[in-house]
């Protein structure tokens, strides 16, 4: 068993280190919910679907809870410094392209939320706004 463990890890091609889940999946099906330093390890050239900025980490946390079971793809959260406070942001994705996201966003079916309300962002800009503010 050990072998067989040791040759899988060591055939695990290495771009899916950065996108592979943490040992904190309890379902395949359930969308993970990310931190910011997953979002920092990301390929600059792709795209996110900004879902919502909040004022508090728990409401953050609630409304992640609850879009969970209904997103499409991975959830990620990070939180930035601004003059009025500290925002916390839900993101869904990684998209390969700007395309991509713009389609997720059309078809977004989260309970309480359009995608008219979202927003298409790339990820070097939102790996800025990170680098900005001390992450959990």
């Amino acid at each position: 068993m050990f072998i067989l463990g040791s040759l899988l890890a060591a055939s695990w091609p290495s771009w899916a280190e950065s996108v592979a889940p943490s040992a904190s999946t309890t379902s395949l099906e359930q969308p993970i919910l990310q931190d910011a330093h997953w979002l920092i390890r990301q390929p600059d050239d792709r795209y996110l679907l900004q879902l919502v900025t909040l004022s508090t980490r728990s409401q953050l946390q609630d409304f992640a809870d609850r879009a969970a079971s209904q997103a499409k793809g991975t959830l990620a959260t990070f939180r930035y410094q601004k003059a009025n406070g500290l925002l916390y942001v839900l993101v869904l994705g990684v998209f390969q392209t700007a395309e991509e996201a713009v389609q997720a966003q059309l078809s977004l079916q989260i309970d309480g939320l359009t995608g008219e309300e979202t927003w298409v962002r790339s990820l070097a800009e939102v790996k800025n706004s990170i680098r900005t503010t001390l992450q959990d």
